[in-house]
């Protein structure tokens, strides 16, 4: 599934040089310029999908490390002053790490330009993310003209809105191109999307974005996934080539995709897209989408449950020649010049009259009857995909070329025969000969058609009679050489017995004419009782023997018949089976491998499990997630194995590997709810609050948001893949074994997405703490940096009194006078009544042995008068008093 083929590469470059070629022609053409032409499209309308005009030049990239920002303070030093008009900067880095996110930006409320970056992650093993952005003021983030690679998503929006992605090109991530979780209102324009694992863009839980003139291309999953998504905007995209779906829309509404360029996604498939939501619409107005694969006639149906299609659909043609490219790349043609006018096979018709007359390109006579295409197309009106137009019996090149008749005229002579009749008894179909009779049969020629009969034999059915003979005197059938069917030609019956050939039995006596005939009897005058009674005289035994006789044969000719039939069924068995051993064994070997390495993994997982792991550990999570996707991928290629050939897999050996494959499937399933049922998420929620106050009391630094955080996104990351995968089955099985697999996760499913909704609000409450606490810190910092000061009066505070020094250390929160008291080596000791500090000088006698008394200093003492003062002043302030 993930392997990228030599020719979808080869596609892949075709569509880009034929992008680049048209959109050279765009650059003078206004954006909105579509040709509608009898439901096919030439496309004027995809300018600035990243041409290379709209893009800035780049100056040389300078090497920088990776870039972390999560609150305003951390902008500092980036070029800017953070406004809507001078927005902070940051550009032309080259940053290549695989330990940690490109640049990551949280808690903004800054204006934030990020272009001209190079940004790789060094790797297929990365799990960071190029661009992170989470949770900053709307509005404010811009990112333009960057190239990003080799990560695990490219860019990864979390709760963000409206703000703005162009030009950016993302290749080679580990997972999605772009994700967007609980974000809204953006704006993405001209970036390109290529050689994802999985998806091109994921987006979740995310409404009101609009993306225009992208190019997501090459992509191993779904080129567009949405999931619990609505109200999102797509148009003038190009989505081609992605091994899934172009646009998979699962529990989502409301989205709309208008004028976008669909090419071979999904490839084998019946549809480009796929739509399990609600209110989705694939057009506005009378305008719908382009889509490669559109037969040209009616509506575009689109896979799902919600049995939604495009009403408007468009044929792509990328170089303008009012050709489809699906039909020039079928015909050989080349889809990135216009070749309408040449004729490839020099019939008479161009390359387009070929398609508009849907005849072949490559071969002059499509039908094959003896006349060009172009002949018949524009000499002589026939229809050059029917080799007999009028369908009377005669080749459309024969009618013209050899009989001189009218190809569109059955009967060119209007003499009541067909031409090709005429022709095959050696009549002149231009000339009339209605009236004559060839055959002197008593039937003129004309009559001969109308019954059937051979104009140039007397006794069409050799019975004796004439054909006119039957026809007008005896009323027989000039075709069946026995009309009545009692084993009597109709001319013996007329000529040599005198019986009826329209009655076998001409005597009415319960015996065929052709039978008394045969027993020598006369078939006009014996009674039946004549011949009953000499008959039962003479043969009885006769009877009894023939019916012995007939009673072999009809054994005989039954025993016959079933042997042949189940010689024939034999052999047609003997061919499957031996074809379905074959696949069996080789099938077998493989699904038997994959299922001793998941029991392998599977165990791993139950050691991890009654260890205490849970899936807030990231190893344990990222290996439950992995083995789920290889346990579904197995499951559904095994189960369309199995019930393909189920009569013919009945192997002691494929029960088993099912057996075995089952019973991981229960104990994994079994796991899950546990886990999930289990998981406490209100005491990790508990645990992260308690180790951001352990933080706070016992740090000056600021707490690791990431870290803190950590334990949260795993989960949900793991519950995103788990969710994601089990509607991803839909694609691959069958609607009934779908149905009994939904049904199957279906509980799985719903805790999903109840666990999942629970941990994105803890997770939210989470951040609004870690911020909380970031200002404390910042407070704390300042603080800290005035109570260095006090140092200086340490040595001194004899000539202070207790209450000037109380005083001074009022304006510093307990947590960092305690702090810095602890430090200290002070002769008072101190306690906290109701938050309030009350000092306690120790007596005289208990000063420390050895203690050096420090003389009154009126320099220093001074000083310390007017470090007071400015304290005071300080605090009567509004930065004091919020302190």
């Amino acid at each position: 599934m993930k392997r990228i083929t030599t020719y979808r590469q080869l596609g892949l470059v075709l569509i880009l040089i034929a992008t680049t070629t048209f959109l050279l022609y765009l650059s003078t053409h206004k954006e909105e310029n579509m040709v509608l032409q009898s439901n096919k499209i030439t496309i004027d309308s995809m300018s600035g999908v990243n041409s290379d005009e709209n893009r800035t030049v780049k100056k040389a990239y300078s090497v920088h490390s990776p870039i972390l920002i999560e609150s305003d303070d951390d902008l500092t030093g980036f070029p800017g002053l953070g406004t809507k008009d001078d927005p902070y900067v940051i550009e032309n880095y080259n940053i290549t790490d695989s330990t940690t996110h490109g640049i990551k930006i949280s808690g903004t409320t800054k204006y934030i330009l990020i272009h001209d970056c190079y940004l790789n992650g060094g790797g297929s093993g990365s799990s960071f993310y190029g661009i992170y952005i989470d949770s900053t003021t709307d509005g404010t983030i811009t990112v333009t003209n960057n190239t990003i690679s080799n990560y695990a998503t490219g860019i990864y929006l979390s709760s963000c809105s409206n703000n703005s992605f162009t030009f950016n090109i993302i290749t080679n991530s580990n997972n999605d191109g772009l994700y967007l979780s609980s974000s809204s209102n953006n704006t993405f324009s001209s970036n390109t999307i290529t050689n994802s694992d999985d998806d091109g863009i994921t987006i979740s839980f995310s409404s009101g974005n609009t993306l225009t003139f992208n190019n997501i291309t090459n992509n191993n999953g779904e080129g567009i996934y949405f999931s619990f998504s609505s109200n999102n905007n797509l148009a003038s995209n190009i989505i081609a080539e992605n091994i899934n779906y172009a646009i998979d829309l699962y529990s989502s509404s409301s989205n709309t995709f208008v004028k976008n360029l669909f090419i071979k996604n999904n490839q084998g498939g019946s549809s480009q897209a796929s739509d399990s939501g609600t209110i989705n619409k694939f057009y506005t107005d009378i305008t719908g989408n382009y889509w490669y694969d559109w037969n040209g006639t009616g509506i575009y149906a689109i896979d799902g449950s919600a049995n939604n299609f495009d009403p408007y659909p468009m044929h792509v043609d990328l170089d303008r020649d009012g050709m489809p490219d699906k039909w020039e790349e079928d015909n050989g043609l080349n889809t990135n010049i216009n070749d309408s006018a040449e004729d490839l096979d020099s019939d008479g018709l161009t390359n387009l009259e070929e398609y508009t007359s849907n005849t072949n390109p490559n071969y002059s006579d499509t039908d094959s009857d003896g006349l060009s295409d172009g002949e018949e197309v524009h000499t002589y009106f026939t229809d050059p995909l029917d080799f007999d137009t009028d369908d009377d019996g005669l080749l459309d090149g024969e009618e013209v070329k050899t009989y001189s008749s009218n190809p569109n005229n059955p009967d060119t002579d209007s003499d009541g025969m067909p031409d090709g009749w005429e022709v095959n008894y050696g009549l002149n179909p231009s000339n009339d000969e209605s009236t004559e009779d060839f055959d002197g049969d008593g039937l003129s020629n004309v009559a001969e058609y109308s019954h059937n009969t051979d104009p140039t034999n007397p006794d069409t059915d050799n019975d004796g009679l004439f054909d006119g003979q039957e026809i007008n005197t005896y009323g027989t059938d000039p075709t069946n050489p026995d009309t009545d069917g009692d084993g009597l030609s109709d001319g013996e019956e007329v000529d040599v017995y005198g019986t009826d050939p329209l009655n076998p039995d001409t005597d009415n006596d319960g015996v065929s004419d052709g039978e008394e005939v045969s027993k020598g009897k006369n078939p006009k005058g014996s009674s039946l009782f004549a011949y009953l009674f000499s008959s039962l005289a003479s043969s009885i035994i006769t009877i009894i023997v023939l019916v012995l006789v007939i009673t072999i044969i009809i054994a005989s000719i039954v025993d016959i018949m079933k042997k042949k039939k189940n010689k024939q069924m034999d052999e047609t068995k003997k061919q499957k089976i031996t074809k379905i051993t074959k696949k069996k064994k080789i099938g077998l070997k493989f699904f038997n491998e994959k299922i001793d390495s998941l029991e392998n993994e599977w165990s791993w997982v139950e050691r991890e499990q009654k260890s205490g792991q849970s899936l807030f550990d990231t190893a344990f999570s990222e290996k439950i997630s992995e083995l789920f996707v290889e346990l579904i991928e197995t499951l559904i290629g095994f189960n369309y194995a199995f019930t393909k050939d189920v009569k013919y897999l009945t192997n002691l050996d494929w029960l088993s590997a099912k057996k075995r494959l089952n019973s991981l499937v229960d104990q994994f399933r079994a796991l899950l709810l546990k886990e999930l049922e289990e998981i406490d998420i209100d005491t990790k929620f508990e645990e992260i609050n308690n180790e951001l106050t352990k933080i706070t009391l016992e740090n000056i630094e600021k707490p690791s948001e990431d870290k803190l955080l950590q334990p949260f996104d795993v989960l949900l990351d793991t519950l995103v893949k788990i969710d994601k995968n089990i509607r991803k089955t839909e694609s691959f099985i069958d609607e009934f074994t779908f149905s009994k697999l939904t049904s199957y996760w279906g509980k799985l499913s719903d805790i999903i997405v109840t666990v999942k909704s629970e941990v994105e609000n803890k997770r939210s409450e989470v951040r609004k703490n870690i911020k909380e606490v970031k200002e404390v810190f910042t407070d704390k910092r300042m603080n800290l940096e005035r109570l260095e000061t006090l140092n200086k009066v340490v040595s001194v505070y004899k000539q202070i009194s207790l209450s000037k020094l109380a005083y001074l250390l009022k304006f510093s929160s307990n947590s960092a006078l305690i702090y810095w008291m602890s430090k200290q080596n002070l002769d008072f000791s101190y306690r906290i009544v109701d938050d309030e500090i009350i000092f306690e000088k120790q007596e005289e006698g208990e000063k420390e042995e050895g203690k050096e008394e420090i003389e009154y200093d009126s320099e220093v003492a001074d000083a310390i008068d007017s470090l007071l003062r400015q304290y005071d002043e300080w605090s009567k302030g509004d930065e004091g008093k919020k302190i």
